[in-house]
Formats: structure tokens, C-alpha cells, sequence
């Protein structure tokens, strides 16, 4: 299950509804006890920073936080030692 599926799911019960069916929790139901109600709300704001957090990974590129290749760090470090900003150099590699 994906974070954002379970954080559904917990808010509709912290709601009071039920997540399958989207009808209205009896009163008598474990959901309506005020601390369910809490812890409820409480793991929904976990699973929010979770939902952001996969979403902020989904958005980094896939080489992010990887060393370079040997031959592709010493061609750069040639190039940086000849003035060639770095961006250019990064750049002709993702082309």
C-alpha cells in the first residue's frame, strides 16, 4: 500500500466514515472514541510527511547523490582547470 492510499483511508476514519463504503461511522464504533480520534489524527500527519517526502524523491533526478565516473571526474577536473564553468561541462553530459 502507498502512503498516500493508507493516509485516505486514516482520514476517512478519523472522520467518521467509513473508507470502503463512505457511510457515516456508528457512534458506538471504536473509531468515534476520542483517542482513536487523536491517534488518528496524529498518524494522518505522519503520513503527510511521508506522502511529500516520496513526492520530493520522485522529482530528483535518478544519478542525484551518485559519484561521477572516474574517467567522467578527471575530464571535468581538466576542464575546470581550463575555466570551463562546471555547468557546462555537467550540461554536455546529460546531453
Amino acid at each position: 500500500m502507498l502512503s498516500h492510499e493508507a493516509k485516505s483511508i486514516v482520514d476517512a476514519l478519523a472522520g467518521g466514515v467509513d473508507p470502503e463504503t463512505g457511510e457515516i461511522l456508528s457512534e458506538l464504533s471504536i473509531f468515534n472514541h476520542p483517542p482513536i480520534i487523536r491517534a488518528l489524527f496524529l498518524t494522518s500527519k505522519a503520513l503527510d510527511t511521508m506522502v511529500k517526502k516520496e513526492r520530493s524523491y520522485k522529482s530528483i533526478p535518478e544519478n542525484a547523490g551518485k559519484s561521477w565516473p572516474d574517467v567522467e571526474d578527471s575530464e571535468l577536473l581538466v576542464e575546470f582547470k581550463k575555466g570551463i564553468p562546471v555547468k557546462e561541462k555537467g550540461d554536455a553530459y546529460r546531453a
